[in-house]
């Protein structure tokens, strides 16, 4: 996030503010925190359990869930709500905060995000495509090596790009168990063996950022299973007719996919699948989902 241009008025607040949370709390200053090697959350304070963002911009929501898995409740403030009674409204509110339980795992700073050109986004895809191919117990590093290495040299030097490849390959190796239901234990087998190959080419911290990222993106996958019937990669892979059909894919894949440290928030998926961008064409197609999003639509 940026700096904020603060007026005299607003610094003023702000030093106050500053003064009287270090009196009374254990307070962090400025923490970053490392998701992935090209993703990275700043907060301004931590008190806690509590993590202060300042901005007069909208943070994104892929920020504040990020927040949220590293165990923290996230507040988003910008200067106007820094008025001399937030001290202690504050004060009273951390008081009642219970910590949360921390779902993602922060790696060592870098000092600059790792990002792969853009062009590489579909030969990223095409490789994970070929190396989808190989059975889950045929994946070791030697092999993932040689086949993604012919199609992008030098790419099992690349954290970011490789966490991009393990994803999509899981993609698009997915299988059903029937037309409603994904092969989740399949799944989840293959995906450790791939962050066994990720922590192969890149140490302790080569699976902990692929377990960071779905996690953080398993709301929106599970949304996809919704609305397209598998990932943006195999979509119609199957049907979900009924709440029933959903649970089970929901039920299935917390089950399994806790193996390879995935978690899945149910708050953060009710959340991404009601969204106001998305409740039109949930709602047209399929009718189950109207109770299930009943609070956007009271």
């Amino acid at each position: 996030m940026s700096k904020l241009n603060w007026s005299g008025e607003h610094t003023e607040i702000l030093e106050e503010f500053t003064k009287g949370v270090k009196e009374n709390y254990e307070v962090q200053v400025e923490k970053t925190f490392w998701i992935t090697t090209s993703f990275s959350v700043k907060v301004d304070f931590i008190i806690g359990s509590a993590a202060f963002c300042f901005t007069n911009s909208k943070i994104s929501e892929l920020k504040k869930r990020a927040i949220k898995y590293l165990g923290y409740h996230c507040f988003i403030l910008d200067p106007l709500q820094l008025d001399h009674d937030f001290i202690e409204k504050t004060r009273e509110l951390i008081k009642g905060l219970k910590p949360r339980p921390s779902k993602i795992t922060p790696i060592s700073e870098r000092n600059a995000p790792e990002k792969f050109p853009l062009y590489l986004e579909n030969r990223i895809i095409e490789a994970a495509s070929e190396t989808a191919k190989l059975p889950n117990q045929d994946i070791n590093a030697e092999i993932i090596t040689k086949m993604v290495e012919k199609k992008i040299p030098q790419i099992t030097k690349m954290h970011s790009a490789m966490d991009k490849l393990v994803l999509t390959d899981l993609g698009f190796s997915l299988v059903k168990l029937n037309k409603n239901v994904l092969d989740y234990k399949k799944a989840s087998e293959r995906l450790c063996k791939m962050m066994s190959v990720m922590k192969n080419l890149f140490g302790t911290e080569g699976p902990i950022t692929v377990s960071n990222l779905f996690t953080l993106s398993s709301p929106n996958f599970i949304k996809n299973l919704l609305v397209l019937g598998g990932p943006r990669v195999k979509p119609g892979l199957i049907q979900i007719k009924s709440y029933m059909d959903f649970l089970e894919n929901v039920q299935s894949f917390t089950e399994e996919m806790q193996s390879c440290n995935i978690f899945l928030d149910l708050d953060e998926l009710k959340d991404e699948i009601c969204s106001f961008k998305n409740k039109i064409i949930l709602e047209k197609n399929f009718d189950w989902i109207k109770n299930f999003c009943l609070k956007l639509t009271v």
